[in-house]
């Protein structure tokens, strides 16, 4: 009962904490060197960033897909679940394939975006 009462008062009390003091949840939360103005980015940094940012949108969606998969093959080795598993299984293969390299060209993206946002800069010459 108290969790769940928690639960439920935490995020309230949260919100109305941001709601009634923005800006001192806001001075406490952002440093003050950021309030300077900002400097421009060349061409090459704005691509090495958002190279990363769509490794990282790649990402969170691959770690949803794997979740999925990992929970459905958790659900098929269960012994109480045996309908249809060799269906399943078969049109699965696919999916967990495609994940696998989604996870995998998210990390190469989000790793090495320096390398990628260079080898696309030198093709674009």
């Amino acid at each position: 009962m108290l969790y769940r009462l928690l639960s439920v008062l935490s995020p309230l009390a949260i919100a109305v904490v941001i709601w009634l003091f923005p800006n001192t949840v806001a001075s406490t939360i952002v440093p003050k060197y950021l309030d300077e103005s900002p400097e421009p980015i060349s061409a090459s940094s704005s691509l090495y960033i958002v190279i990363a940012g769509i490794g990282l949108f790649v990402l969170s969606y691959a770690l949803v897909d794997l979740a999925y998969w990992l929970t459905l093959i958790q659900l098929i080795s269960d012994r109480t679940y045996q309908q249809g598993v060799a269906d399943i299984i078969a049109e699965s293969r696919a999916g967990i394939i495609a994940t696998l390299f989604e996870i995998t060209f998210s990390l190469v993206l989000i790793l090495w975006s320096k390398s990628v946002s260079k080898l696309i800069t030198r093709v674009a010459k």
